[in-house]
């Protein structure tokens, strides 16, 4: 027998689009901090323009006053790639904006000021709309490459020094984030001690029938390369990560990862539907805290069939 957990992983951040993801972005705190900010810049241009004139004000006006808090969420929240793709957007929008003071200047002195504001938040859409399509097919054409997990060497840590104190060894199978949680246990100082290897994919006895039934019975297809990655490299611990990869799944979905040990098995499947980044970054977190429980045999965990 072996604990499940079906559904998002309550323990970690649920993935955007979900009802559950826009309610933790609307909490009271990160709410009070983005008014905070937005009014700590708006009081402290209001002082410059008593001191310094209504020009010099309005010149620090044009301070993106919720951006800077926005950003810092995003990051925490969903990885540094989405905040890169968030700022690019707001360069692009302000670009647009400049586009929009100036159509404001040459139309207002000939026109209406409400005719010469419509005229000039049309452009302004346009604007952006266009360097936004631009940008993206630069990025498209340069061949930008997607960002690593944003994670830590010093999250995985832990199950190192938990393999270590439990006297347990380590073998990895990486299909879903290619091998990225391996090159982040083995960039642990001394986790050589632990770490048996690992493999990307189908190999060391791990059929192709294994990873292409993840599509149909992902939890089963984890633990049974968790298994077998355990006996190739004669761990104590086998740690599998797959993905479904089936004709109506969409990749990175859904994400599987199991863990066996001597005594224990455990399996979590994580229904994501968000950017590389967050998924396999979600994905390692889990690996990490599901490892430790087993090798520490905490309580809840049932006995592995051998």
């Amino acid at each position: 027998m072996t604990d499940r957990v079906i559904g998002p992983d309550p323990g970690l951040p649920e993935a955007p689009g979900t009802r559950a993801h826009l309610r933790s972005r609307v909490e009271p705190s990160k709410l009070a901090l983005r008014f905070a900010f937005g009014a700590a810049v708006s009081a402290l241009a209001g002082v410059i323009g008593d001191v310094a004139g209504a020009r010099a004000g309005g010149l620090f006006l044009a301070f993106p006053a919720i951006l800077p808090a926005t950003l810092t969420l995003i990051e925490e929240n969903e990885g540094i790639s989405r905040a890169v793709s968030e700022t690019r957007g707001a360069v692009a929008g302000a670009l647009a904006l400049v586009g929009f003071a100036g159509v404001v200047i040459a139309l207002v002195t000939h026109l209406p000021g409400i005719v010469a504001l419509l005229v000039a938040t049309a452009g302004w859409f346009v604007g952006a709309n266009a360097l936004y399509f631009i940008g993206v097919r630069t990025a498209r054409s340069l061949k930008e490459q997607v960002y690593l997990p944003d994670i830590a060497v010093a999250e995985v840590q832990p199950i190192v020094e938990t393999a270590r104190r439990t006297r347990n060894t380590i073998a990895v199978a990486d299909p879903a984030t290619g091998g990225v949680f391996s090159a982040l246990l083995t960039s642990v100082p001394g986790a050589s001690s632990i770490f048996r290897g690992g493999f990307v994919g189908a190999a060391h006895d791990t059929s192709m029938d294994v990873t292409r039934r993840a599509g149909e019975d992902g939890e089963t297809a984890a633990l049974e390369m968790a298994a077998r990655a355990r006996r190739a490299f004669g761990a104590s611990l086998g740690i599998a990560l797959t993905e479904d990869d089936g004709d109506d799944a969409r990749r990175g979905e859904h994400i599987h990862v199991a863990v066996v040990g001597r005594c224990a098995q455990r399996v979590v499947s994580l229904d994501v539907n968000a950017g590389p980044e967050h998924v396999h970054a979600r994905a390692i977190r889990t690996a990490v805290r599901l490892a430790t429980e087993v090798a520490e045999g905490r309580p809840g965990q049932q006995r592995a069939a051998r």
